[in-house]
């Protein structure tokens, strides 16, 4: 559709006009057969006599995607806000099989991910998990309290999380990986409120009182005090909940889910326990201190021996707080660890000039050695870009030419470890000179390489320059290996110099120059064509033979006003330079980040540490005006301390779970410290001396925190296992 002339003022508005006309053949007779005026002389001659026509997909592509090293056409679905992801992929599921048994012969449906089916694992494991809990729950509290009892204390966890799961409803908090996660870390305080709360109505059963004193006393002995280490509880997580950074963003479903389930439990603890204990509770109960037991016996000697030796009790206790604050340092920090997914995502960056045609041969070459490898079950490629984000923390990568991804879904995770290994023996071997990083899936936010320097400053040649500094300085450190920069090395180009004199006395303007060359290099889009109901860009631009030659570019020939031919040669110079294809700035400021991979299982943030004093003394040796900070993963960890003779003994790093049990542990030590504290001022009033009240209250709240003490364990170590893999909300 052309334009002809300006639009026509009518009566009732501007009138258009416009010569309309539809091809309905791209390549045969219409297009091919059109012809025109050209020159002065205005012959007439087909179209197809001086170019020509072909129909093909954009040439070169500007990305690709293939599936198990086939090409294909990626089809991502999304699922509506407020909708159940587990229903979703059900129906997925039943649509797509309706849709493929209508495909031609040859054409087949894969599926690359599936995030409702991790999502359905996640939620078996979750309640995998509360049976565990409900099940030790009910062994120990049978045991230790009696048949009813322990029914008592297992009726009020799923009474909290039916509460609690109405007001994440209300909230609008989705029930994903990191709301689950909470859950499943608050059901060990859940038991713990329970548990107070009968063993403390079952201790005043068995000292003769009626169920209903027993229940008032569970009330006035221990709701407030047990209130105030559940605020202090939940007031330790507020760094997480108002935490503006993006690992806050990720986990503040974390805070609010730990934060309202650990008020519901309290609720229910002091209102409704109680109130269950009088229903399914005996009347009475033996005695309890007519035939103590030997553990019993056996701590009342060490209290004994404590209150005696007080001053030695308390030395010991500062000197074992003293080493924890020291072994600290033999603690490796990490905040978020890897996923427990299966895949493994293999980044391919190239020299910033390299085409797309050399990326595709390069995961042409690592894709091949995929295909008879038993521990894959599938994988895709995707050239020029990364993959489709399928989980909440996907790191994407802008789209580039010099740039691939390949996601590998393993079977298994030794087959993922194996299949690494393999796959960085293959890069480290055949495809040196780029940057082949291969990683598994992040738990948290992404951050690409762990360990990370930013170096900035004014002058873009002084940050290059000292960028290679900083990178040598990396390289000394045994524990790093793959150490690139993110931009650095410029890259050639032909510089094209109009001869502007020469240019004006033949009448050819520096745009018909510039139109000229980009026609034939990289084409001109002239007009479009419907086919069907599609509309096909006609795009027009020089043979390959022009296009892939220098010296075909010296001998292109220009028109000048008067239709006369001119040799682009005759109007300028061609010379050779250099010039940055990409370069990244930070608040305006030229800055250039040095990455690393981490050898072995040292913890980036422990390399960080160490290279600490050395980044410092370079730090001080740049010019004004130029700085470098830490990136990576250790710029969104958080600094953390706590008891740490477990943690240094097994090794582990004190990552995000971790932290979370160090929280939930310190809310715990309040809070019995504080319900312990009550008791004593309880009993003093009731004529107790001093050390006969600290005794008789220690007594009694040994066996409610012994209780408590099995589930939470087991919990803790549930949550550790379970608390991994992506955030996807379940609705």
């Amino acid at each position: 559709m052309l334009a002809l002339g300006r639009p026509a003022a009518g009566d009732r508005g501007a009138l258009g006009h416009h010569l309309a006309g539809q091809f309905l053949d791209l390549v045969g007779r219409n297009v091919g057969d059109l012809g025109g005026p050209f020159g002065r002389l205005f012959r007439f001659f087909r179209l197809s006599d001086v170019a020509t026509i072909t129909q093909g997909y954009e040439n070169p592509p500007s990305e690709l995607f293939r599936y198990d090293g086939k090409p294909a056409i990626g089809l991502a679905i999304g699922m509506k806000s407020g909708s159940n992801i587990l229903d979703f992929g059900k129906e997925l599921k039943a649509e797509m099989a309706r849709i493929e048994a209508t495909l031609p012969v040859g054409v087949s449906v894969h599926e690359v991910a599936d995030q409702s089916t991790v999502v359905e694992e996640v939620v078996g494991g979750f309640t995998r998990a509360l049976f565990e809990a409900v099940a030790i729950v009910l062994v120990v509290s049978f045991i230790s309290l009696g048949l009813r009892a322990g029914l008592v204390v297992a009726l009020s966890i799923p009474l909290v999380l039916a509460i609690s799961f109405v007001g994440m409803d209300i909230m609008n908090i989705d029930l994903q990986r990191v709301s689950l996660g909470a859950l499943i870390i608050t059901l060990g305080l859940l038991v713990d409120d329970a548990m107070i709360a009968i063993e403390t109505m079952v201790s005043r059963l068995e000292a003769g009182d009626d169920r209903k004193s027993a229940a008032s006393f569970a009330w006035t002995s221990i709701a407030f005090p047990m209130l105030t280490g559940t605020l202090v509880t939940v007031a330790g997580f507020l760094p997480i909940g108002f935490n503006a950074s993006m690992a806050g963003e990720y986990t503040f479903s974390l805070f609010q889910v730990f934060a309202l389930a650990l008020l519901l439990s309290w609720i229910v603890a002091v209102l409704f326990s109680p109130l269950l204990g009088v229903v399914f509770l005996p009347t009475s109960m033996k005695k309890y201190d007519e035939t103590p037991s030997r553990v019993r016996r056996f701590f009342s000697s060490l209290l004994k021996m404590a209150m005696r030796w007080r001053y030695t009790t308390i030395a010991i206790t500062v000197a074992l707080f003293a080493v924890s604050v020291l072994g600290m340092q033999l603690v490796q920090q990490q905040f978020f660890p890897s996923s427990d997914r299966l895949e493994l995502v293999v980044d391919f960056t190239l020299r910033h000039n390299s085409t797309i045609a050399e990326t595709k041969a390069q995961m042409d070459a690592l894709e091949a050695t995929l295909g008879d490898d038993e521990d894959i079950d599938h994988w895709s490629s995707y050239v020029g870009r990364s993959a489709v984000r399928f989980i909440f923390v996907y790191d994407i990568q802008p789209s580039n030419p010099f740039f691939g991804q390949v996601v590998i879904v393993t079977k298994s995770l030794a087959a993922r470890a194996r299949v690494r290994k393999r796959l960085e023996a293959f890069a480290d071997k055949s495809l040196y000179g780029s940057d082949i990083y291969i990683k598994t899936l992040e738990l948290g936010p992404p951050v690409g390489h762990p360990v990370q320097y930013r170096l900035g400053g004014p002058d873009i040649e002084t940050v290059r320059s000292r960028a290679r500094d900083l990178a040598a300085l990396l390289g000394k450190d045994d524990r790093l290996s793959k150490i690139v920069m993110n931009w650095n090395e410029p890259a050639r180009v032909l510089q094209v110099k109009i001869l502007q004199d020469k240019a004006r006395q033949l009448g050819v303007s520096s745009e018909a120059i510039a139109s000229t060359l980009n026609q034939v290099l990289d084409g001109v889009t002239v007009t479009q064509v419907r086919d069907d109901i599609y509309l096909i860009d006609v795009v027009a631009r020089g043979r390959k033979s022009d296009r892939d030659s220098i010296d075909a570019i010296e001998n292109l020939q220009l028109t000048n006003a008067q239709g006369k031919s001119i040799p682009l040669a005759s109007l300028v110079s061609y010379g050779y330079g250099y010039e940055d294809p990409i370069l990244y700035t930070r608040s305006r400021t030229p800055t250039i980040t040095v990455s690393a991979a981490v050898e072995g299982d040292t913890q980036p943030a422990t390399i960080v540490s160490d290279l600490e004093p050395a980044i410092t003394a370079f730090a001080v040796s740049l010019p004004e005006g130029y700085s470098v900070e830490a990136g990576g993963s250790v710029e969104s960890s958080v600094d953390s301390q706590g008891p740490v003779l477990k943690i240094v003994s097994s090794g582990a790093p004190l990552g995000f779970g971790a932290i979370l049990g160090v929280l939930a542990l310190i809310g715990i030590l309040i809070r019995n410290s504080v319900i312990l504290v009550h008791q004593i001022g309880i009993l003093n009033d009731e004529g107790l001396d001093p050390w006969n009240a600290v005794f008789r209250a220690s007594q009694m709240r040994a066996r409610p925190i012994l209780l408590t003490r099995p589930p939470l364990r087991w919990r803790s170590f549930r949550s550790r296992v379970r608390f991994s893999g992506d955030r996807w909300p379940m609705r």
